[in-house]
């Protein structure tokens, strides 16, 4: 916030949010991190221009736009291809030998944003000539991000760093590949889209969309409490199959997690996991 200002924001204006919140679209953030719904409810005070909270809860009981508006910018998060190439490298080199031995491989990309991990992973299951039997499933609980990564669509000036970053992640063939450019955009090829399918899940919700060799939910973690991490980590544990793996964003581990012993260690600083034999 460019002037600093701090709002006071009390535990019962942070309940009334996320009952406002969940009223008008469904979803429930009650479990998501105090800190990050502070930190994020300050931004959204401040760009209202309302002058303390309690007048910003007003608006929104009364404003079915801005509720859903607000909805939306508490679940954008960042992203971007080949986000931590150390990440991919590892996938490319600990993860990808064991798909290799499924006749049909079935992926799940959790908290997919807009949409670029799902596509990365589709590249570099092209180069490891696994792409033609792999189904992935990317999902988000924000329906616009959802439409944004199904067009495939995305700026043209997003190339350089994810040709970058492709590279360092162990990428041999070249990112424009991929892609066909039109005048600031890029759109990705029918033989990448075609893999993925978009879907809305809410991760709070505790259903699980079905069995997985290896499940991806990067630096979403990150925004739950302790509580519902660890119920998220146990959903994961019951949608991977027998000696499957579980991806998640440098910033987050298993350390303090009840289900932690359920899983082994595979790559300690790419946060590469393994579901434990059953």
């Amino acid at each position: 916030m460019t002037n600093s200002i701090i709002f006071p924001i009390h535990e019962e204006q942070i309940q009334e949010f996320t009952q406002i919140i969940c009223t008008y679209s469904g979803i429930d953030l009650s479990g998501y991190s105090r800190s990050f719904l502070v930190r994020k409810l300050q931004r959204e005070i401040h760009d209202s221009g309302c002058s303390s909270c309690g007048a910003y809860l007003a608006i929104l009981r009364n404003d079915h736009e801005r509720s859903f508006g607000a909805m939306q910018s508490f679940t954008i998060n960042y992203t971007e291809f080949f986000r931590d190439p150390e990440f991919f490298l590892a996938l490319r080199n600990k993860v990808m030998p064991f798909l290799a031995t499924y006749p049909s491989i079935k992926i799940w990309v959790a908290g997919c944003s807009t949409g670029e991990e799902a596509y990365s992973l589709a590249i570099l299951l092209n180069e490891v000539n696994l792409l033609s039997r792999c189904s992935i499933l990317a999902t988000d609980i924000n329906p616009e991000n959802l439409s944004k990564a199904e067009s495939g669509i995305f700026d043209a000036s997003m190339v350089r760093n994810a040709t970058s970053k492709f590279y360092l992640g162990g990428g041999r063939t070249a990112f424009h590949d991929y892609v066909t450019f039109g005048y600031d955009k890029i759109i990705f090829r029918d033989g990448i889209r075609e893999r993925i399918s978009f879907v809305k899940h809410d991760l709070t919700c505790g259903k699980i969309p079905g069995q997985f060799h290896l499940i991806l939910c990067r630096n979403v973690l990150i925004y739950f409490g302790r509580n519902l991490q660890n119920d998220v980590i146990g959903m994961f544990y019951e949608g991977i199959r027998n000696l499957g793996y579980l991806g998640l964003g440098l910033q987050e581990n298993l350390l303090f997690n009840k289900h932690a012993n359920r899983y082994s260690i595979i790559d300690r600083d790419a946060k590469i996991y393994r579901k434990v034999d059953h």
